[in-house]
């Protein structure tokens, strides 16, 4: 019997391997499939059960586990799938975006959409005075032009630096033009 490395049996033929390719990267990449059905298959019932056990979000936002004992679920694995994946520096569970049609079915502080980082990180302070935590994209932006959005209402008024973040925000939401024709997707 010849004994030869796992890394070799990986190479492509042209390197002298056998050009098999890594069965954990397979399994990761299959794993990851279900973020993507997760968030692109919104209305079937087993993405209503799995939101019924483990929340809205279904324990997948950056890679965290579910709340419950993470060791004990198949879900657990496909969770800390994009964890594994995000650290092997490729950023897996921020590369999902909002593609935004007409604004109804996108968070507007939650979902990212606008860059890498939802508003809810990017602009924390604006959030936490947010009244309308659970607004879409159509309720903030509808109608205000560009500008500051129309159904946004603040515990206070911002002031200091989330005065800043708000004119950054506005900056941010200016070009957006929302098409009523068009559903939101990935």
């Amino acid at each position: 019997m010849s004994w030869v490395k796992w890394e070799t049996i990986l190479l492509p033929h042209e390197e002298g391997g056998l050009n098999i390719t890594s069965l954990k990267c397979k399994n990761l990449a299959l794993l990851c499939k279900w973020w993507w059905r997760f968030k692109t298959e919104t209305n079937t019932l087993w993405v209503s059960v799995i939101r019924s056990i483990y929340g809205s979000n279904g324990g997948l936002v950056f890679g965290n586990g579910p709340a419950r004992n993470p060791s004990a679920s198949l879900w657990s694995f496909i969770c800390d799938a994009g964890k594994h994946v995000d650290g092997l520096g490729i950023p897996f569970s921020s590369s999902f975006t909002r593609a935004i049609g007409n604004g109804a079915d996108t968070m507007f502080w939650d979902d990212t959409w606008i860059g890498n980082v939802c508003f809810k990180e990017r602009f924390n302070r604006l959030f936490r005075l947010s009244l309308d935590k659970a607004a879409t994209v159509q309720e903030m932006v509808h109608n205000s032009n560009g500008g500051l959005p129309v159904g946004c209402s603040w515990a206070r008024e911002p002031t200091g630096r989330t005065a800043t973040e708000l004119q950054e925000l506005r900056g941010l939401i200016q070009p957006i033009k929302l098409v009523s024709e068009k559903q939101d997707g990935w």
